[in-house]
Order: structure tokens, then sequence, then C-alpha cells
């Protein structure tokens, strides 16, 4: 398998995940207001995670996401996922940008999740974005290519198409230590 999770996590629709999320956010204030705003991401990862827990709702942290390709292996890790059903990407940064919500997006992508949020514990009070997938599965495996003045090597080439076609385009993620890799080719369906 190209993309591989250890969760079988269940997409919700618009209201169910607004559900999940009121009680998510209560916590994630909570946490804020215990830890002041200046921890590390880590400790808000584990403190949110108590907290969910203590109450009753099912949460787990860093939950891996393994894609593969070949001989390559990259591992990608969810930052949460709340009661196997929604994901959150945690954040201490000034403000939360487009890089992040890629990167949630991205997430959501490989999962075949249509609904996610960014919360950002640095700011001044919690900071949150919803990140909706607009594209299912098949369409962003739906791709065609244009060959007009590819000079480069076949092997290249084959090696992008055979990635898109496992892992679906419109997908923004790091791949090498300080590098990133964005693969948006057009799409058939769009």
């Amino acid at each position: 398998m190209p993309i591989e999770c250890p969760l079988q996590i269940t997409d919700l629709s618009t209201e169910q995940f607004r559900e999940v999320d009121y009680l998510v956010m209560k916590h994630a204030f909570d946490s804020q207001n215990y830890l002041g705003r200046l921890a590390d991401e880590r400790i808000y990862q584990m403190d949110l995670t108590q907290r969910l827990l203590a109450s009753g709702i099912g949460a787990m942290r860093e939950v891996p996401i393994h894609l593969s390709h070949g001989i390559f292996r990259k591992p990608l890790f969810v930052d949460a996922v709340v009661a196997e059903k929604a994901i959150y990407e945690l954040k201490t940064v000034r403000a939360i940008t487009a890089e992040h919500a890629g990167q949630l997006l991205s997430y959501l992508h490989l999962l075949e999740l249509s609904h996610g949020k960014l919360v950002n514990f640095r700011a001044r009070s919690v900071e949150s974005r919803f990140v909706n997938s607009p594209i299912t599965t098949a369409e962003r495996r739906a791709f065609g290519v244009e060959e007009v003045g590819c000079d480069g090597s076949r092997d290249f080439l084959d090696l992008v198409v055979g990635l898109c076609r496992d892992w679906g385009t419109s997908l923004t993620l790091s791949l090498v230590p300080g590098g990133t890799c964005c693969v948006g080719w057009w799409n058939r369906t769009r």
C-alpha cells in the first residue's frame, strides 16, 4: 500500500465535525489558559490529549501516515486524532500561514477526509482555522501530463507520474529535510 495509517479514521460531515470541534476547542482554550502561550508544541499536544481522554473523548497524538513508492519511505505525523474521527494540526507560531493549511490539506487528502482544523496556541488567544478538502481522491488521481518541451530524463518523469498515481496530486509535503516538493498537476476532472 502506498499510503498506510494504523487508524481507520471516519470521514465526518461538516456538522459532525463541528460537534466534535466544539468539545475539542473548549479543552484547547483550557490548555492555553493553564500552560500560557509560550510552551512547546509537544507540551500542548500532551496536555490537550490528556484533557480529552480525561473527559471521555478518545484522542491520540502523533498518529503516523506512512507513504511509500518503490524503495522510498516517508513517515508523516498528524498531531492529534480525536475520537478516531477528527484530525488536528497543532502549532505554536505567530500566525497560521498558507503553508500550515497546505500541510493539513495534504493529510486530509492522504487520509481521504473532508475536514480538519489548525490550532495555534502561541497567539494571545487560541487561534484556529478549519481546513476543508475540496476534491476527492478519485479527482486527485485523474490527472494528465503534458510532455511539451520536456528534455529531462524519462526515468524522472516516470517516477513523478508513479508518485501521482500512488498518492494523488495536490499535495504539499516535505520530502527531505529543508526541502519542499509540491505536486499539483492539472486534474482532468476540473
